[in-house]
């Protein structure tokens, strides 16, 4: 009888979690992961940077006509804040006034924190600046509306070919997630795994480096292994010798039209230290024996009960296959892609986009130790 009612419940709650948000009185409720990130306040927002490898004729022209391009194909660009802590509304302003507050009235802030500061104190939840200074164009977005697939979207309406990469993105159902929640209880002992790295430090430091195609597809066909496989263990090498037990994390998006974030993770724990395996062979096989967890980790539910482990990953891997061809924007090539996300959960953060032949790596890190020991690495800090 419990055993019943145990799966009538999580029926209803399935249907009532796949139900879009609440609108009304032209008000939208945010639920889940957006209202998380929205609460977060100024720790919920993020700068994305492109650089210019010059700054191409007539740019404030173009960069206008940009902006009013993504706002009219965009409607979430017209979100702004209400007195309520977890509604918003669509804004009324026209759209020369709704930009002049987008770009902040041309105002140029000093550095990427700053800049967050301006577009959270702003009733806006994304601002454009375009830096002639820094050859840059830098977007500062709320993650509460924007996770990383649908933001690079946006962004790349900024160059001169706007299509992206399409995604075949996996779909949740109750009969997945029932499937997926019998494997984790029959695997209930990755719940209890912890690895080496702890947060001890809120000021930590953003590196920017760039990994060749090459190298990653060289591991590729040598170990027969997945791009995420070979790219992951380049990384990972980089650690290995200062924490060698890691529990690592790897976003991967759903498809859901009802909530602005859609993504879930699948974890595994590794071990460096066996020099003996193959390290990208390994992680390939962790990912597809844990690739189940992707429906776990999307059930607002089951991530309720599982609050507490929310925290433990080590590293979190979030990657995105931007293009397959160089981006231009104008008659310049946008030779930098550094993602600015100076409060993320986890002791380490890792956002990838592959453009071209170079895949652009931004790497948070928020352990004392590990900051140190990367410095032979002579990476730049953004």
């Amino acid at each position: 009888m419990f055993l019943f009612f145990a799966v009538l419940f999580f029926i209803a709650y399935y249907y009532f979690y796949y139900n879009p948000s609440i609108i009304s009185n032209g008000l939208i409720e945010l639920k889940y992961d957006d209202l998380y990130h929205y609460t977060r306040k100024e720790k919920g927002y993020v700068v994305y940077l492109l650089t210019f490898d010059f700054i191409p004729k007539n740019i404030d022209k173009i960069f206008i006509e940009k902006v009013k391009t993504i706002v009219e194909e965009f409607k979430v660009c017209k979100l702004e804040k209400t007195i309520f802590n977890n509604k918003l509304k669509y804004s009324d302003q026209d759209i020369n006034t709704l930009i002049k507050q987008l770009t902040l009235n041309g105002y140029i802030p000093e550095n990427n924190f700053e800049l967050i500061i301006k577009t959270y104190q702003s009733k806006h939840l994304i601002s454009f600046i375009l830096d002639k200074k820094e050859k840059q164009l830098k977007i500062c977005f709320n993650h509460g509306v924007f996770d990383g697939i649908k933001f690079v979207e946006l962004a790349l309406f900024f160059s001169n070919n706007t299509r992206i990469q399409k995604f075949n993105f996996p779909k949740n159902s109750f009969l997945k997630t029932l499937y997926c929640l019998g494997k984790l209880f029959l695997n209930i002992s990755i719940l209890s795994k912890k690895g080496g790295l702890i947060k001890d430090t809120d000021n930590g430091v953003i590196y920017s480096f760039i990994i060749k195609k090459k190298e990653i597809d060289r591991i590729r066909e040598k170990y027969n292994v997945s791009f995420m496989g070979a790219y992951q263990s380049i990384i990972l090498e980089k650690i290995s010798g200062y924490s060698d037990k890691l529990l690592i994390g790897t976003a991967t998006a759903i498809s859901n039209p009802f909530q602005f974030n859609s993504v879930g993770g699948i974890p595994y724990y590794i071990d460096l230290s066996k020099k003996e395996e193959i390290l990208s062979k390994k992680i390939d096989t962790k990912l597809k024996k844990n690739s189940y967890l992707l429906m776990v980790t999307t059930n607002e539910l089951i991530k309720k009960i599982f609050k507490s482990k929310k925290n433990n990953i080590d590293i979190l891997f979030s990657s995105i296959p931007i293009s397959k061809n160089d981006i231009f924007m104008g008659g310049s090539i946008i030779n930098g892609f550094d993602t600015y996300m100076p409060n993320h959960n986890s002791p380490v953060y890792v956002f990838s986009g592959k453009v071209g032949e170079n895949v652009y790596v931004s790497m948070g890190v928020k352990n004392k130790g590990l900051i140190s020991y990367l410095k032979k690495y002579e990476w730049k800090e953004i």
